[in-house]
């Protein structure tokens, strides 16, 4: 499969979790980086990286946990990590993640 199917699939995959476990009217779409990601209220807390991994705004206690189990890795931009990002591999179950993500955003807006 080539990078542009697989993330294309990776987004409809987020697109799919996010329509079907979240039922929140505030929900819509907007740019973050180049590309789209799912927000409420304006934040960002879900979108899909270049190389098809589930990218997510939580806790950072809850990242340095992802990190240390395997299932995430930290967002960097550039040189500087981003305290609460944390990139999640394809293989990972994204489902209660996403929600956990959206619960965060939620609380602190």
């Amino acid at each position: 499969m080539d990078d542009a199917s697989e993330l294309t699939l990776a987004r409809e995959r987020l697109d799919a979790i996010v329509a079907e476990r979240i039922d929140d009217p505030r929900i819509d779409q907007g740019p973050m980086f180049s590309t789209t990601g799912w927000r409420t209220r304006g934040k960002v807390f879900a979108f899909v990286g270049r190389s098809a991994e589930l990218i997510l705004k939580l806790p950072g206690q809850r990242i340095v946990e992802l990190v240390a189990s395997g299932d995430g890795a930290p967002m960097t931009l550039g040189i500087r990590t981003i305290r609460e990002g944390a990139h999640i591999a394809a293989d990972v179950d994204w489902g209660p993640l996403v929600i956990e993500a959206h619960a965060f955003v939620t609380a602190e807006s």
